[in-house]
C-alpha cells in the first residue's frame, strides 16, 4: 500500500527529492550560476543550496509585483474559505510568499511572478486560531480546478486533516464557490451537518 506522501504527486510524477533538485537547477540557471561546475550542479547540502537560491530569486521577483499581486488577491479572494478549524486564503503579495517560503523552508517565494500573472494560484492554509502562522501552502490550477501541490514544513506531505480540508474546499470551489446572503460559504458538508 502506498505511503501518504506517494499520493501527492501522482505515481507518474517526479519524486520530491528529484523535484527539489530540478527546482534548484531552474533557480540556479535563472540566477546565472555556473551549472557546469560540479559543486554548483550537485551541492553538498541540496536543501541549503535550494534555500539560498530561493532567497535570491525572491529578491528578483519582489521588484515590480506589488500592484499585480494586489489585483490577483482581489480576483482570488472569492475562494477564501474556513471549516473544521482551518482556513484558506490567497497569497496577497510577494513579501507574503517570501515569508511563507522562509517559515516553511520551501520555494514558494519563486512562484510570485506566475501567481501575480495568473499562471498559477497560491493559497495559504492556516489554523483558524493562528491565522498568521504558516502551516501549508497550496498551488491551484485554476483552469482544471485541481491542486497541483500542497506542502507543509520542508515540503512535507499533507496530514489527513489537511487533505480532508483540501477536498472539502476544492469541492466547494468546483461548485462555483457559493455563498449565502451573509457571505458565508455554502458547502455540501455544512448542509449535511444541519439537523433535519
Amino acid at each position: 500500500m502506498p505511503e501518504p506522501e506517494d499520493e501527492d504527486p501522482p505515481a507518474d510524477a517526479v519524486p520530491p527529492d528529484v523535484q527539489i533538485l530540478t527546482d534548484y537547477w531552474s533557480m540556479a540557471e535563472r540566477l546565472g550560476w555556473d551549472l557546469g561546475n560540479e559543486r554548483v550542479r550537485f551541492p553538498h547540502d541540496l536543501f541549503a543550496a535550494h534555500d539560498e537560491a530561493t532567497a535570491q530569486v525572491a529578491q528578483l521577483e519582489e521588484k515590480g509585483l506589488a500592484s499585480q499581486c494586489r489585483v490577483r488577491r482581489m480576483v482570488l479572494r472569492k475562494y477564501a474559505f474556513a471549516a473544521d478549524g482551518l482556513l484558506i486564503r490567497p497569497a496577497a503579495s510577494q513579501q507574503e510568499l517570501t515569508d511563507e517560503g522562509n517559515a516553511l523552508h520551501h520555494c514558494v517565494s519563486t512562484y510570485g511572478k506566475r501567481h501575480a500573472n495568473g499562471k498559477t494560484a497560491i493559497f495559504f492554509i492556516r489554523m483558524k486560531n493562528a491565522p498568521q502562522k504558516s502551516f501549508y501552502t497550496l498551488e491551484l490550477d485554476e483552469l482544471e480546478l485541481r491542486v497541483r501541490q500542497n506542502r507543509g514544513l520542508r515540503n512535507c506531505p499533507r496530514t489527513p486533516e489537511v487533505l480532508a480540508f483540501e477536498e472539502l474546499w476544492l469541492s466547494w470551489v468546483r461548485a462555483g464557490a457559493p455563498r449565502d446572503s451573509a457571505g458565508k460559504p455554502i458547502c455540501r458538508k455544512a448542509v449535511q451537518a444541519r439537523p433535519a
